[in-house]
């Protein structure tokens, strides 16, 4: 049998709750493991370096090096 689908949006309080109860949790875990990322200086892959060089480029080291010397 299909499961039916109401038409309303309506939901009971104790699921109401329940679901900010876990976006609640989700974001201060989130906060959690940005905050140690930050105290352990842990350094996004993006932030890392800001220019794309393709492997197949042949000049991709002297590029690096350069734009490490420009920062």
């Amino acid at each position: 049998m299909r499961k039916r689908v109401s038409k309303n949006k309506r939901q009971t309080s104790s699921l109401k709750h329940k679901i900010t109860k876990r976006a609640a949790e989700t974001r201060r875990k989130i906060r959690k493991e940005a905050r140690k990322a930050n105290a352990n200086k842990v350094v996004q892959r993006n932030e890392l370096r800001a220019t794309k060089i393709p492997n197949s480029f042949p000049l991709k080291k002297q590029m690096i090096i350069e734009a490490d010397k420009k920062q």
